[in-house]
């Protein structure tokens, strides 16, 4: 009679234990990651613009020092210091143990996180997917409002082109609750080119230079507060002409700053009058609305895009990756 061996039963192999899945840490560093990299990016642009923030340091500083000031220069501290948490994190080793690093990483390079069951590959999946959806429709609407905003902004107001423009008097026009028309000739207005304040900058590889006048009405005498400027561009500083052109507010703080540095008693937010050759006239809508529009819309737009792009590209090389497998 044979013996029979037994053969020993089959040890079962230890199951490969599978990533923490997301909890509310790791959606909150995903959340943070996102809003410091998108609502960072926004604002940047919107400081370079309007003047205000790093941006406006920067540019108060260069011209402290230098008399000029680039509006590139501007923008490029602020950015890179935008950066700099992206690259430690980057640079840092992916622990499933801190989820909320987990998320910030997993938020600005997907795709890095390995799946270790069919089910947390499958989960992740979704998750690309609908990211990738979602950035997709956000970048769509950025453009679909630039465009909005854009069309708009070429409308004609109020005021018709073509017809006279508004005589109205610095009294009208500095008064606490005074409404600014978008176009106007100030009747009594007086120059003083004497109190100017030159501010020259650089955008790319053009100079500009922007001469802001005191414009008093009659019976200012030196020293008196300046409660309205005149802007002149390039070309137009210096050469006789009405005072007439667009109005506006928001004189940037660090250009308040230095003009009452040089010796002119400025109040807080001015109005200020862009002097352009009108003819009496109202002229045709500026095109620096869609300009901005474009631009700002543009530029968000193609960043939730790129964004987008890169959680699509994550997720086909993982369905990839599991198909080949």
């Amino acid at each position: 009679m044979t013996r029979r061996h037994r053969r020993p039963p089959p040890v079962p192999a230890k199951p490969i234990a599978a990533e923490a899945q997301p909890g509310p840490a790791w959606a909150w560093g995903q959340a943070v990651a996102l809003l410091w990299y998108l609502g960072g990016f926004v604002a940047l642009l919107v400081g370079a613009v309007l003047q205000v923030g790093p941006a406006a340091w920067m540019a108060a500083w260069q011209h402290r020092h230098g008399g000029s000031d680039s509006v590139t220069i501007s923008f490029l501290p602020g950015f890179l210091l935008l950066l700099l948490p992206l690259l430690v994190a980057r640079r840092m080793k992916r622990r499933p143990d801190r989820p909320f690093l987990c998320g910030i990483q997993d938020a600005l390079w997907p795709g890095t996180r390995p799946p270790r069951t069919a089910r947390s590959r499958d989960g992740q999946l979704a998750r690309l997917r609908r990211t990738s959806r979602i950035m997709l429709a956000l970048a769509l609407g950025c453009v679909a409002v630039a465009g909005t905003l854009g069309a708009l902004s070429m409308r004609p107001g109020e005021q018709r082109p073509g017809s006279p423009l508004p005589r109205l008097t610095m009294a009208e026009l500095t008064a606490p609750d005074a409404i600014l028309p978008g176009h106007a000739h100030v009747v009594d207005a007086v120059a003083q080119p004497d109190g100017a304040w030159v501010h020259d900058y650089t955008v790319r590889a053009t100079r500009y230079r922007d001469t802001y006048i005191p414009l008093t009405a009659p019976g200012w005498r030196p020293g008196d507060p300046v409660t309205m400027l005149q802007m002149e561009r390039r070309g137009l500083a210096g050469v006789p002409g009405p005072p007439e052109g667009s109005l506006s507010r928001g004189v940037p703080g660090w250009m308040v700053g230095a003009m009452r540095q040089s010796g002119m008693a400025l109040i807080d937010d001015p109005p200020v009058l862009t002097r352009e050759v009108l003819n009496g006239a109202v002229p045709e809508p500026d095109g620096i609305g869609l300009v901005l529009a474009v631009a700002f819309g543009g530029a968000t737009g193609l960043t939730f895009g790129a964004i987008a792009l890169g959680f699509h590209r994550a997720y086909r090389r993982l369905r990839a990756r599991g198909s080949d497998g």
